[in-house]
């Protein structure tokens, strides 16, 4: 077992465990430390080493005389001789690589969907972004192929950067691929890479309505391909829909498996979009500057989307699990990985016929317009409502326009810190999730709510002139409840963050 670069900033709690498995570093090791731990599973350590303050040119080599062992030495058949040729010079394949329990190859057909008498992803293009990162990559294509309603023939890896083992991965799991050629590094090469994927897409399937696209750190939920196979059609019949998205909310806003929402959102970790949209975003996406370096998602939504919404579970069908070079390891642990997924296929969704936007302003109003009004101060511990009976709230909060027509979503975001629905920083000032200024969540299992900002949203005249706003103040208390309650990175106690070299001989040596 080895770690590097900033990776030990992540085990935390699971450094205690690997204490009691017989580690003698694992729980002093400091953020940025390398090591190198080996041992027999269920046995004792054959050497363990540690550089406590690493770099990313730190090099740590242990040398061992160990007895080799090959898996399954006497398989005829190539395939498997493949799989194991390869499994016995890499590691951290999974289930693709069980000794004791390996996955089947070929992996077996699952089963179709049988939610409609037509399978409306029988001829729908699934594209993987992939590159180096070929662990991932198995990972996904695994949790994909298990998936029901899956169409293997139609899954298409589109890689930029590659390896080896990439190679290999998609050749035992019988993947088709095809490799574009990247230039640039960090965002500017990542925004060019989209953008050539996007023009693979248009001209390689212009004779299809839609297109799946995710990303190789992207895991789905059973029921993936049914909650598409439910939602796909209003690309092309709504207009004010530019997007499917497969990844829900945050695991205390999120309850119904059944419910799906809309509102304004950039494309995310694991969507749908209609092969319409993928030319129009590209005609404007061609004449971006070479050296441009921006998220290519939410380009898309500030320059592309045009105040269109995206239709999205309220629990996610999707968990982005990855790091790269756009995440830091706090917020994945505590934003991503909290992501609940729904471990069941074949949920029926409800009145998905009520997404297009008549039918889902005239709803949204009524439910508004009967809603219990909350008021007081959503950090209290007691401000969430847990009702016997399914029951509607409305917050009213204020969101003003901004001068270039946006809304001002500080206490929108604020609302959501103290709910504990934290978001990620740098779309604190973006409507992400708001339809036409309202967003709606469940605080419990019984309990939606519907905040609505005023007086951006076009539901503000709903609200009773009797009812102040809330505003996010510190004259209040509210901020400082926030930023004592919520998890973010600086508030996040971490034992050994402060640990030394000194500090670590001295206590390893009872001086």
């Amino acid at each position: 077992m080895s770690v590097s670069r900033s990776g030990c900033k992540g085990l935390r709690q699971a450094a205690q465990h690997l204490a009691r498995m017989g580690s003698l570093f694992a729980e002093h090791l400091t953020p940025s430390a390398h090591w190198i731990w080996v041992f027999i599973k269920g046995g004792q350590t054959l050497s363990e080493t540690t550089v406590i303050e690493g770099s990313d040119n730190t090099y740590l080599e242990i040398q061992l005389v160990l007895k080799r062992k090959l898996f399954h030495p006497n398989i005829a058949d190539s395939l498997e001789k493949e799989r194991w040729h390869f499994c016995d010079n890499e590691d951290g394949l999974g289930e693709l690589c069980d000794e004791t329990s390996p996955a089947p190859l070929p992996v077996p057909l699952q089963p179709k969907l049988s939610l409609t008498s037509v399978d409306p992803l029988e001829s729908v293009p699934v594209i993987i972004t992939a590159g180096k990162r070929f662990r991932y990559l198995c990972y996904t294509l695994m949790r994909i192929l298990a998936a029901p309603g899956v169409h293997p023939e139609n899954l298409l890896v589109v890689l930029g950067d590659t390896s080896r083992q990439t190679l290999k991965v998609l050749h035992l799991l019988n993947i088709n691929h095809v490799t574009l050629p990247t230039h640039g590094t960090g965002n500017t090469k990542l925004f060019h890479y989209y953008r050539d994927v996007f023009a693979f897409i248009a001209k390689t399937y212009n004779d299809s309505q839609n297109v799946i696209m995710m990303d190789e750190d992207v895991e789905v939920s059973p029921d993936f391909f049914s909650f598409m196979s439910q939602t796909l059609w209003l690309l092309q019949h709504d207009p004010s829909v530019y997007c499917i998205n497969g990844h829900g909310k945050h695991k205390t806003i999120s309850h119904d498996i059944h419910k799906v929402l809309r509102g304004r959102s950039m494309v995310a970790w694991g969507y749908a979009l209609s092969v319409t949209f993928v030319k129009e975003a590209l005609k404007s996406w061609l004449n971006v500057a070479e050296d441009a370096h921006d998220f290519y998602d939410l380009w898309l939504f500030q320059h592309v989307a045009n105040g269109r919404d995206c239709v999205f579970p309220d629990v996610s069908r999707t968990k982005h699990y990855g790091i790269g070079i756009n995440t830091v390891p706090f917020q994945t642990e505590l934003f991503f990985q909290a992501i609940p997924l729904v471990e069941e296929s074949g949920v029926l969704l409800t009145n998905t016929s009520r997404l297009v936007k008549p039918l889902w302003k005239h709803d949204l109003t009524e439910s508004i317009r009967g809603a219990k009004v909350l008021t007081g101060n959503p950090c209290s511990e007691t401000f969430i409502p847990t009702p016997a009976t399914p029951t509607t709230y409305v917050i009213y909060v204020n969101m003003t326009k901004t001068s270039d027509g946006w809304p001002d979503c500080w206490n929108y975001y604020q609302l959501q810190k103290c709910l504990g629905a934290w978001d990620l920083g740098p779309f604190s000032t973006d409507p992400h999730g708001l339809h036409e200024g309202v967003a709606t969540f469940m605080l419990s299992p019984n309990a939606t709510v519907h905040a609505v900002g005023v007086p951006y949203s076009s539901y503000s005249y709903l609200r009773h002139p009797s009812i102040t706003p809330w505003i996010a103040t510190a004259t209040e208390g509210e901020y400082e409840m926030f930023t004592e309650n919520v998890l973010f990175v600086g508030s996040i106690k971490v034992k050994n963050r402060n640990m030394t070299s000194e500090k670590l001989l001295k206590l390893l040596t009872w001086a």
